[in-house]
Order: structure tokens, then C-alpha cells, then sequence
């Protein structure tokens, strides 16, 4: 008997309510491009002066439709605004002042960009890492990935989320040198989550009193979150 993937996604009730997360995730068909409904199935021959019987377009392509039936649209939660101006970060959300470091950091060049490829290096400024402050428990592992079918500010880095562990949406981003001034609106893609099961996942929202994180107890937590087996 096959049971169904479950997926908790939660938040501290002073900053979202279990409606605000919702409109975070979205399934299929929600998460498909808006304007994906505009292509034809099949592509209009000149030459014959109607459908080309023989050529298809990207809305009968399976890699297509598969992504969207196993992934999820992770959406940004705020209005944001980054300036890069003279090696800082200029970060504003929303309305009200916040601590920076709630929500974003840079990943130190030690960490990664000191020891990439020089093309690389020359082209990114930084890696971003944006805390969302919302947490998510899974049964099975996701692929979390850059929603390269959507308009995007920024490209998201890829990573596997662990299932079973209690983890932060974090996104990783790499901010190239061009980029002066990104601004990002509530309900933008961040993210693709893809599911790595073929079982039907079921979500679930929690909206929880404020706690205390556990204390990591080791320097490293790979071992804890390496996967064995997909």
C-alpha cells in the first residue's frame, strides 16, 4: 500500500497567518506560466495554410506538464527592494524598518565564489541568501530550483531539501554585477519545489506560537542531512 507524502509548512503567528503562507505555494495549474494558456497545441504552416500536423509546441511537451505536476511555485511573501551600491546591500521590505539579518545575508566568498571559475567570478557579485522565516517538514526530499519558465529578478540556486528535517525556505541567489537595484513584488517566483516521489503529496499549514529553535549541539550538520538514497 502506497501512502501519501505529507508536507507541513509553518510560520510563527506574528508574521504570517496560515492564509498569508498559502498564497506563498502554488500547485498546478496555478503554477504554470500565465502565459502558457496563450500557445497553440500545433504551429501554423504558411506554406499550407493551416496546422502543421507534424509540429507540436511546448503545450504537448511531458517534460513540460511532469514539472508542473510534481513541483510547486514558491512565491515571495513580501514587496522587496535591493541596492548594491559601493560593495553593501540596501535591503527594504515592505512598509516598516526589519533587521536585516532576519531575512537576508550574503554567503561568504570563502564558502563558494573564491574558488569558482574566473568566468564565473568576473560575472557574479555575490551569492544572496533570502530567509523567508517560514519553516517546511517533509516526507519525502525536494529539489528546490530556479523557476526558469517564469519572469524572474534574480536566479535561484539549486539544493535538495532533506526530508524529514525541519528547515527553513531558504533561497540562495546569485547576484550578477550588473545589477544595481532589484525589486521584488508580494506573489513573485522565487523558487520551483519539485517533489521527488510519485505519490500524491498533501500540504498542511500550521500558524504556531513563537519557540525557541533548537540548539545545534556540532559544527556540521552533513551527516545528518546527506542523502542516502532518492
Amino acid at each position: 500500500m502506497l501512502f501519501d507524502e505529507k508536507v507541513i509548512i509553518y510560520s510563527e503567528k506574528n508574521i504570517f497567518s496560515i492564509d498569508e503562507m498559502k498564497e506563498c505555494f502554488y500547485e498546478m495549474p496555478e503554477n504554470i506560466p500565465s502565459y502558457f494558456k496563450n500557445i497553440p497545441r500545433k504551429i501554423f504552416s504558411q506554406e499550407m495554410q493551416r496546422d502543421d500536423m507534424s509540429r507540436n509546441t511546448l503545450k504537448t511537451c511531458s517534460g513540460f506538464i511532469n514539472l508542473f505536476k510534481r513541483s510547486i511555485l514558491f512565491c515571495s511573501p513580501f514587496d522587496m527592494q535591493f541596492v548594491f551600491k559601493d560593495e553593501k546591500i540596501h535591503f527594504r521590505l515592505g512598509t516598516f524598518p526589519v533587521d536585516i539579518q532576519q531575512f537576508i545575508d550574503i554567503h561568504p566568498d570563502e564558502q563558494f565564489l573564491k574558488y569558482a571559475p574566473e568566468a564565473m567570478k568576473n560575472n557574479i557579485k555575490c551569492v544572496l541568501r533570502f530567509k523567508s522565516n517560514m519553516y517546511i517538514k517533509s516526507s519525502c526530499n525536494i529539489l528546490q530550483h530556479h523557476p526558469s519558465w517564469h519572469d524572474t529578478k534574480f536566479t535561484a540556486a539549486s539544493g535538495i531539501l532533506t526530508k524529514n528535517c525541519e528547515i527553513n525556505m531558504n533561497v540562495f541567489f546569485f547576484v550578477y554585477k550588473n545589477q544595481e537595484e532589484v525589486i521584488i513584488k508580494k506573489g513573485d517566483p522565487l523558487a520551483y519545489m519539485t517533489f521527488l516521489t510519485d505519490k500524491k503529496v498533501k500540504f498542511k499549514y500550521e500558524s504556531i506560537e513563537k519557540k525557541e529553535h533548537p540548539f545545534i549541539k556540532t559544527f556540521s550538520r552533513l551527516k545528518k542531512f546527506t542523502i542516502d538514497k532518492i
